[in-house]
């Protein structure tokens, strides 16, 4: 896992009654400075984010290959009809859908567990 290093954040001066000092242009200059940095990061969380959905789209024909399925015929379950569960969030579960309204090539929503 790659660890990436920013440069250290610049200090807020506090002046009288909570306010603050300064013109703000510090917060652009370190983020100019450290925008290699963040190019990187983003290209990372975007491959990993890619291969995580790669992952999910193939969850559905490996269901039906190797997870039986009490009473069922497998044949007969068409494989838009196998939920791919990603997580777990409070009471909801993030479901994995397929091009979901045309964005693309799927996303993890949250749907409610009424059970």
């Amino acid at each position: 896992c790659p660890t990436f290093r920013l440069p250290r954040v610049p200090e807020r001066r506090v002046v009288g009654g909570g306010a603050t000092a300064g013109s703000g242009e510090e917060i652009f200059e370190w983020m100019d400075e450290g925008s290699a940095t963040f190019d990187a990061l983003l290209g990372r969380l975007v491959r990993w984010h890619d291969a995580r959905i790669a992952k999910l789209q193939g969850t559905p024909d490996e269901a039906r290959k190797i997870l039986w399925w009490p009473f069922t015929q497998h044949d007969m379950v068409p494989r838009e009809n196998v939920a791919v569960i990603d997580s777990r969030s409070g009471e909801d579960f993030g479901i994995y859908v397929e091009d979901a309204e045309g964005a693309g090539p799927g996303s993890v929503q949250l749907r409610f567990d009424g059970a």
